[in-house]
Parts: structure tokens; sequence; C-alpha cells
């Protein structure tokens, strides 16, 4: 069961994106459940657990992006997609790691592309983690909420979204065989990073969920380039 959270005032916009949430589980056989809240207020104070989370951003009270930013104080994971008519909100969205924006009226075409989209964050890496040890302690990470892995001299560097670090021996040769059927790609011989977690690319340059910034080498830039325009075009 994907569990899925609307925020939105409006019935009438509420009404329509519940009939294209029902139109893409159905096309897709996919078992869904759907909440829908009505005030971003609500949402905040609720915060019930969700898959992924639809919200609007122009609500009276809290806006979604105010709620948005309360959200990302403790979860840096849940994928959320606003709906909106506030297009100018984009570039405010990557501070609150918005996976997607769909513009009111929302048409049913634009929709399925960006659900495709937040699908493959449900899904992917879902559930799955590894066990990392070092001489202080030993953590079981989740996959989605590991940004990109660094080699440093012996040691393996683990970024995680929330922007912590946790360090410990490895190769990361061996860790990339380990995920291979995952979302991570190699983007530079001491860099596997998360598809799922780019954020902005500037030439070489890759920012990722949770502040950091990789860099693509000669090697790996093509491939690593073709790997995220086909997880980003929903062939991966």
């Amino acid at each position: 069961m994907i569990r899925i959270l609307m925020v939105e005032d409006s019935d009438g916009d509420a009404a329509t994106l519940e009939g294209h949430v029902r139109r893409f589980a159905s096309e897709r056989e996919l078992d869904v459940s759907v909440l829908r809240l009505s005030s971003a207020l609500e949402f905040a104070e609720r915060r019930p657990e969700a898959d992924l989370i639809l919200m609007d951003i122009d609500m009276p009270g809290m806006t979604g992006m105010e709620a948005a930013r309360v959200l990302r104080e403790d979860d840096h994971t849940t994928p959320l997609v606003f709906v909106t008519s506030l297009a100018q909100y984009a570039v405010e969205g990557y501070q609150v790691d918005a996976l997607d924006f769909v513009v009111k009226p929302v048409a049913y075409e634009d929709f399925a592309a960006r659900m495709r989209r937040a699908m493959r964050r449900v899904t992917q890496n879902s559930g799955r983690t590894i066990v990392v040890s070092n001489r202080q302690e030993t953590r079981v990470l989740s996959l989605a909420e590991l940004s990109f892995v660094e080699a440093s001299n012996h040691d393996l560097v683990y970024h995680l979204t929330n922007g912590e670090t946790v360090k410990a021996r490895g190769r990361l040769s061996a860790l990339e065989a380990e995920l291979s059927d995952t979302t991570f790609t190699r983007f530079s011989k001491s860099v596997i990073a998360n598809l799922s977690h780019v954020r902005r690319i500037r030439g070489d340059e890759v920012e990722m969920a949770g502040g950091g910034t990789v860099w693509l080498s000669r090697s790996c830039k093509k491939p690593a380039l073709e790997a995220i325009t086909k997880y980003l075009g929903g062939t991966r």
C-alpha cells in the first residue's frame, strides 16, 4: 500500500487531484490510499505518515512552503511534490528538497509524468539498508537517506540527506558492486551518488540533497549524465 497525502484547501482542486491519483494507480495496478488534509496548519499539527506528499502552496493561515519547512526539520526523505499555481516558488522549493512541481490547472498527462518520477523515489531503495561500522558505533543506514558516498584514503564517508556524515573503513568498488541494482551511480573515481538525490547540475558540479556538492570526472561524466537523464526520464 502506497500512502499518498494531499494537502489542499480547494475542494474542487482536491477532487481533480484525487481523480488523477486514482487513474494513475489504476493504470499501473498500484495499491494506494489517499488522505486529504484541507490546510497546511492541520498538516503541521497532525503530521500523518505518508509515502508521498502532494502539497498546495497558496493556503490561508500557513502556506504549503511554510508547512514543508516544518516537515523538513525532522523528515528529509519523504518525497514532496508541490501542486500549485505559484510557479515562481520553484527556486524556493529546492530549499525544502521538493521533488517536483505541478502547475494548476493540473492536466492528467503532466501529472502522470511527475507521478512516474515520484513513484521511482517511493519504490526504489524503499526499506533497503546497509550496515556501516567504525570504532565508535555500528549504524544501519537507509538507502533512502543516503545522498552520496566518497572515498577518502582507506575510508568511506557516507553523506546523509540531513547533512550528517558517517565514516568507516571500506572500498568504494565493493560498495558500488553491492549497490549495483539501486539508484547509485559512479560520478568519479572517488564518489558514487544516489540519482534520486541529485538537485542541480552546473557543468561538472552536481548539487546533492543535504547540501553536499560532488564533481563529475572526465571519464565518468558521460555515463553519469546518461544515467541521470534515464532516471529523470523514467527508463532506469
